[in-house]
């Protein structure tokens, strides 16, 4: 049956609510299929085939989250022996909405991101970030490898990554190819957009890097679907006018999500994410955050002020300029993901 059949069935309203009410697991499970959909028909890239092939994407998380249940096809904590959590297990490292903790399996070492009960929606987000993660293959993402879901919790399990996050990488290894390392996240980020994902908190600490020392996007909490707001409830709307919540990380956020002008909202989009990947340019060649002498709160007031990051003699002039492309006011004048992987594979090539 053609992609655009099966959307239309079941994007029509009485079929969805029917299969979530009569049997919601199975309800989950049948949707989860459709994250392949994409990959095995050819469903273009612009402007309609990306509409048609978010709605594809679009419709298993909105029926895992409608009735609370993640697909048992993700379910794979026994894969890895792992059926207590927290049990004699070392922290790893610690949010504001979960902890991640090492656990050393028969088949390797892996990271066990619990999330935690005390915070509101913790399993709606837990089933969220799980779904975006699950639809993602790329070298530059972070991999899936299943979810844990039973009476001491609910996690997310993926590749334990030893050499940590970026910064941390980077002052252990100050001779690491800083300019691969940018290339790494921009094409990340590239993928990201051909499958509709906005990440909405690009920054240092959520790229980790991998043993062939290739940087990881990871840290889907915030994650959505261009031009989907998907609540907590499964309920979605498509709209030409980016609206919702200004989470994030103030120093690293778009001037337009910080402080949207009149009548426009902050919602994430593919362009703020270019912008936050701007900070993180700044951060991988000076080895500090943006505006690293401020507040998060000056750091937010000089954003939308217009003054960008003070520029450093660290910083390469093509980089730089790569940064102040990336840092331009009106997201409409700033580059594109792929204009930024076309600069930086043009400069690496220019260096060889």
């Amino acid at each position: 049956m053609p992609s655009q059949t099966l959307i239309e069935c079941l994007d029509h309203p009485p079929v969805s609510e029917s299969l979530e009410r009569d049997n919601p697991q199975s309800s989950s499970d049948v949707l989860y299929a459709f994250y392949e959909l994409p990959r095995q028909q050819s469903v273009g890239h612009q402007p309609d085939g990306l509409i048609q092939r978010l709605r594809l994407y679009r419709l298993p998380l909105q029926a895992a989250l409608a009735t609370s249940l993640i697909p048992s096809y993700m379910l794979r904590g026994r894969d890895f022996n792992i059926h207590v959590l927290d049990k004699g297990a070392p922290m790893i490292g610690s949010g504001g909405s979960a902890n991640v903790f090492l656990y050393r399996t028969g088949r390797g070492a892996v990271a066990v991101k619990k999330f935690l009960y005390s915070k509101s929606h913790a399993r709606k987000t837990f089933i969220k970030e799980a779904m975006f993660i699950s639809s993602l293959r790329h070298q530059n993402v972070i991999s899936f490898l299943g979810a844990i879901d039973n009476v001491t919790g609910f996690a997310i399990i993926t590749p334990y990554l030893r050499n940590g996050d970026l910064p941390n990488f980077l002052r252990k290894n100050p001779s690491a190819n800083r300019l691969k390392m940018a290339e790494g996240i921009a094409c990340g980020l590239s993928h990201l957009k051909l499958c509709g994902v906005i990440h909405s908190d690009i920054k240092g600490t959520n790229i980790l890097v991998n043993d062939d020392h290739v940087p990881v996007i990871s840290d889907f909490g915030l994650a959505e679907y261009e031009g989907y707001e998907i609540g907590f409830d499964g309920r979605d709307e498509f709209t030409d006018t980016r609206y919702g919540s200004d989470a994030g990380t103030y120093r690293y956020m778009a001037p337009e999500r910080l402080c949207p002008e009149a009548g426009k909202s902050a919602r994430p989009t593919f362009s703020s994410d270019v912008f936050s990947f701007g900070m993180v340019l700044y951060e991988i060649y000076t080895g500090r955050i943006p505006y690293s002498e401020s507040t998060d709160y000056q750091a937010m007031v000089l954003i939308v002020k217009g003054s960008h990051p003070v520029w450093d003699a660290q910083i390469p002039d093509q980089i730089w300029s790569l940064a102040l492309g990336c840092w331009t006011e009106k997201p409409s004048d700033r580059l594109t993901v792929d204009e930024v992987v076309d600069y930086l594979s043009a400069f690496m090539q220019r260096k060889m």
